[in-house]
């Protein structure tokens, strides 16, 4: 719900009191009106007056009975009497009045709900909170370092905005309930999941009998839980067969029976990565681009655009939107087809004569069993394209979106308009953020590594393998650099030799990161799949740089018998980013 917004009019120190007018609309009817107001004010004056009692009554209706301001009408003025701080200001009256310290978009999740006394308090992923005490409900904004702005036991900090709000709550015919807030918010509930909903204008419902999902991320509740299967509010099935898992396109059926899920498989994609979190969140990305989030307890919400799923101290923060649509997986089809899935919800179609389209929302891609396309799609089409300096392709289409190749084979998509040149001729992508856990699963996107080499050194005898970093963020990341220890040496036919055996040297741009002599098991760090790892490099990559590594890894037998000369260690490097200060 929007509120009108209102202009500081006049301020009376002595009186404390603030007055405020409505801002009028550039309507050139409007204007006409207040042209010619002397002339027409004994006609219209009734109509004027009524108009104006009716949308000023229904504006600060909102804010009836707030502690901090009295509203009252004196003599066809609007007036705030302010109770704490006569010398507020106008941008503070707005704050208040309009909510602005919320954002206007995306989706956030219930943590917990627990009593204070007679109060109930809710907390949420982003830090906000809402407080129902003494009948009155107030949604409180975090403190400064992001800790919930209302304690365990009710109090508020006083240095946090809080709003106060009234409600109404509608329950569906699928036994949502729907509680919107005079802030324009919403909060939506269904089963053992609760989200919020920073415009309530995003809440999607069917003929306002069933909820579907928030635009534009797609968040769905889980509405059908059963053994191995859970199907949501959009459609959606996520499947669970022994450990693999799969989402089921929303527009596909599942059948259950004694807890064995059919469907397609033509018609469902695979997780293809597995993140936990500190706050026990499991998030699954799968090869559509979408994702489930798993909390603590088991219950699940499903995330149409996975791009759109923000983690901040490796807790899920917030779902809202991202500018940027990264790949996740291709899928060919027997008549020549190659079909490109995106985490924004999108796909590319790449016909076998060369030619692309664009499809908007790719759960409209339906398959045969011979992966052949049998929907029929709105489709936007190539505009033009370009190859920039450096060798990346860019594919622009008639619904202001563009496609992206970069040399390494990814692509991206991006609003057309978004998309710049440097002045030799290459993207200018060095906005491009993805924050550790928004949407890939990878590195992140503006981190680009290169494949790596290995390198013979006659002079010191050793074999380095050598890569490159490259950061093309307007922030500097936080760099760790390691080797992830296989778990299975059998299929490579050799024992394991102990990593406290395995000495390394690293330098990164030439200049040496390690004291030697470095052996491996001394710095060994799990990350959050408790894989063990042994620590390369902590460090950090400037922003708009490159960095070349170089790692070596040996042995000196001279240390150790004949018996070890059949055992080898064996891994993986792995390069971790987060945001840099």
């Amino acid at each position: 719900m929007k509120t009108n917004i209102f202009k500081l009019k006049s301020k009376n120190e002595k009186n404390k009191k603030i007055v405020i007018e409505e801002e009028k609309t550039k309507n050139p009817i409007i204007l006409f009106f207040k042209r010619y107001k002397m002339i027409l004010l004994m006609i219209f004056f009734t109509i004027i007056v009524l108009s104006l009692l009716i949308s000023v009554g229904f504006a600060f209706s909102l804010l009836r009975g707030s502690n901090d301001y009295d509203i009252s009408y004196i003599d066809g003025s609007d007036k705030i009497n302010s109770n704490t701080d006569p010398t507020i200001k106008d941008d503070d009256v707005k704050k208040d009045l309009l909510g602005d310290e919320a954002r206007s978009v995306g989706v956030v999740v219930l943590v917990e709900t627990f009593m204070s006394g007679e109060d109930i308090i809710e907390y949420y992923t982003d830090g906000t909170s809402i407080i129902v005490t003494n009948g009155k409900i107030y949604r409180v904004f975090p403190k400064k370092n992001g800790n919930y702005g209302i304690d365990r036991n009710g109090v508020i900090d006083k240095e946090c905005n809080k709003i106060l709000v009234e409600s109404t709550t509608t329950t569906l015919s699928d036994g949502s309930i729907i509680t919107y807030y005079t802030d324009g918010t919403a909060k939506v509930q269904l089963k053992f999941k609760t989200i919020f909903v920073r415009d309530s204008n995003n809440v999607k419902t069917e003929n306002g009998n069933v909820f579907v999902n928030t635009a534009p991320s797609g968040v769905a509740l889980a509405k059908n839980i059963q053994k191995n299967a859970t199907q949501y509010t959009d459609g959606t099935t996520y499947v669970m067969i022994g450990e693999r898992k799969f989402v089921v396109n929303k527009n596909r059926t599942v059948d259950v029976i004694d807890g064995v899920p059919s469907f397609e498989r033509y018609n469902s994609f695979e997780s293809i990565g597995e993140k936990k979190y500190s706050d026990g969140s499991v998030i699954n990305i799968f090869e559509n681009g979408s994702a489930i989030i798993t909390d603590k307890s088991g219950n699940t919400l499903y995330v149409k655009k996975s791009g759109d799923i923000l983690l901040k101290s490796k807790k899920l923060y917030e779902i809202s939107p991202n500018d940027y649509g990264y790949s996740m997986s291709n899928v060919k089809s027997s008549d020549g087809k190659q079909i490109i899935y995106y985490d924004n919800g999108a796909a590319v179609i790449i016909y076998s004569n060369g030619d692309r389209k664009y499809v908007e929302d790719s759960d409209g891609i339906i398959y045969d069993e011979n992966r052949n396309i049998v929907s029929n799609l709105e489709l936007a089409n190539k505009l033009s394209e370009k190859t920039t300096t450096d060798g990346e392709k860019v594919y622009n289409f008639n619904n202001g979106k563009s496609q992206v190749i970069r040399s390494s084979g990814n692509s991206y998509i991006v609003d057309t308009s978004k998309l710049t040149f440097k002045s030799n001729g290459e993207i200018d992508d060095s906005d491009v953020e993805n924050k550790p856990g928004h949407g890939s699963m990878n590195a992140g996107e503006g981190i680009y590594i290169s494949e790596a080499e290995n390198k013979y050194n006659d002079f010191k005898n050793v074999e380095s393998t050598v890569f490159l970093i490259k950061n093309n963020n307007k922030k500097r990341k936080v760099l760790r650099i390691t080797i992830q220890e296989v778990k299975d040496y059998k299929k490579y036919n050799i024992e394991r030799l102990s990593p406290k055996y395995v000495k390394f040297q690293a330098t990164f741009n030439k200049n040496s990161i390690t004291p030697l002599p470095a052996i491996l098991s001394d710095n060994v760090w799990y990350d959050n799949d408790n894989n063990e790892n042994y620590i390369i490099y902590d460090g950090v990559i400037e922003a708009s740089s490159t960095v070349h590594v170089a790692l070596s890894l040996y042995v000196d037998y001279s240390e150790l018998d004949n018996s070890y000369q059949n055992k080898a260690f064996i891994g993986t490097i792995k390069v971790y980013v987060e945001d840099g200060a």
